[in-house]
């Protein structure tokens, strides 16, 4: 008989880039500063709610996002040019770093901890031959992780850009060779025909964004959509295996996100822990940037 997952408990631990990779230099008046390796980026951030502390180092940046510049939706809002060639690592992995119309680069720094954690995962599932499915992938920070450890790793996302993006980091990061499937298809229709055909996975990891189409129109919305999508997963993921879910929509409590996961989890021994990210600068202030929930099976 199962057993329900343990109560939550946040970690609030950050795991940084190296310095000479990422900084978050200063946030505040919603926006924050940050250097991704020699270029220093100033854009949005709705958490940042307080004043800024060093209104100094925002005189002389090399790229400025503005949302009010973008009048078409090919038109990029950004003041300033990239670096050419453009990259930062972490560990090992290289990313392929480009100014994107939303506002991004390529890479989300506060996920550095949840990679930590999934080297831990793959630590502990050493031996059995790992399977990974992460949907939503992105430009691949999550899927190089696993893939690192020898996963056979599938990698999901709806944008065809973004998974060739992904595929580039793999080659930076000398694991062109590795078992990864790279595919560019709606994450829940994907779920949908593993479980038609009985496919499992020792691991599961989902970054979902607030809203989104899939390459054929399907929508997405968060608050909506995920517990489907939850359920949908549920029976594709190994009692040993693990869980992540990362969530950074404005608006959507961590505890929501912990009681969708729970309901769906809530027949399985296992255990249950809810994560906030953050972002820390070199005195000590952190910013919110998001929060995860991890399963690990028992």
């Amino acid at each position: 008989m199962g057993h329900k997952p343990s109560p939550s408990h946040v970690i609030s631990r950050s795991t940084m880039f190296s310095i000479d990779q990422y900084e978050l230099l200063d946030f505040g008046d919603g926006r924050k500063l940050e250097r991704f390796g020699a270029a220093i980026v100033d854009r949005p951030s709705p958490q940042a709610e307080v004043s800024r502390r060093r209104p100094e180092l925002w005189e002389s940046v090399d790229l400025r996002y503005n949302r009010e510049r973008t009048n078409t939706p090919d038109q990029l809002a950004w003041i300033g040019a990239p670096p050419s060639a453009w990259q930062i690592g972490h560990e090992g992995t290289r990313f392929e770093l480009q100014p994107a119309p939303t506002g991004q680069v390529g890479v989300f720094p506060e996920q550095a901890e949840n990679w930590d954690w999934l080297d831990q995962q793959m630590d502990r599932l050493d031996g059995r031959e790992p399977r990974v499915l992460n949907l939503f992938g992105y430009t691949g920070g999550s899927t190089l992780a696993v893939a690192a450890k020898s996963a056979e790793t599938v990698h999901i996302d709806a944008s065809k850009p973004v998974v060739e993006w992904g595929r580039r980091n793999a080659v930076l990061s000398q694991m062109g060779d590795c078992t990864i499937r790279w595919i560019v298809e709606d994450a829940t229709k994907f779920v949908q025909r593993e479980g038609r055909r009985d496919r499992t996975y020792h691991g599961i990891v989902l970054d979902p964004p607030s809203f989104g189409r899939g390459p054929n129109g399907e929508n997405w919305q968060l608050s909506s959509s995920l517990p489907d999508l939850l359920a949908l997963c549920e029976p594709l993921l190994l009692p040993v295996g693990f869980l992540l879910v990362t969530c950074h929509t404005t608006g959507f409590a961590a505890d929501d996100l912990h009681r969708i996961v729970a309901q769906q989890f809530r027949g399985r021994p296992g255990t249950l822990h809810s994560a906030a990210l953050q972002l820390t600068t070199a005195a000590g202030e952190s910013l919110a940037s998001g929060f995860s929930v991890r399963w690990e099976g028992s």
